[in-house]
C-alpha cells in the first residue's frame, strides 16, 4: 500500500509542477502583450525602419499625408536629414518624400 509519506510527496510534486505551468503560462502570456514603443517618426535615425502605427496631427495635415501614402501599417524608412536637419527625406511604398520635422513630429512610428 502506499505510505502517507509517498502521497504527500506526490502531492507536493504536482503542486509544484502545476505552479510551474502556471508561471510559464503567465510568463507566454506577458510576452506576446509586450509591444513595441511608438515615437514619432522624426526620432528615427538615417537608415532606421518603421511602421506607421498613428497620427497625432490635425485632419487637414493627417488628411494630406494619408493621400501621399503614409497610411497606419506603412513601412517607412529614414533616408537623411537636410544639413540644417529640416525638412527629412524617408522612403515609403517605394518612392521618395520630403517632410517637414513638425509634420513628422506627428507621426508615430513602431521601430522595426
Amino acid at each position: 500500500m502506499f505510505s502517507v509519506l509517498s502521497v504527500v510527496n506526490n502531492i507536493c510534486c504536482i503542486f509544484h509542477l502545476q505552479m510551474r505551468l502556471n508561471l510559464n503560462i503567465v510568463c507566454a502570456m506577458n510576452c506576446a502583450t509586450v509591444a513595441a514603443p511608438e515615437v514619432p517618426l522624426v526620432n528615427l535615425g538615417v537608415r532606421q525602419t518603421g511602421r506607421i502605427a498613428g497620427f497625432d496631427l490635425p485632419q487637414d495635415r493627417r488628411a494630406r499625408l494619408l493621400e501621399m501614402g503614409l497610411t497606419t501599417g506603412t513601412t517607412v524608412k529614414v533616408i537623411r536629414f537636410a544639413p540644417l536637419g529640416d525638412p527629412m527625406e524617408i522612403e515609403v511604398r517605394g518612392y521618395r518624400l520630403s517632410l517637414r520635422k513638425r509634420e513628422a513630429r506627428g507621426v508615430r512610428v513602431t521601430v522595426l
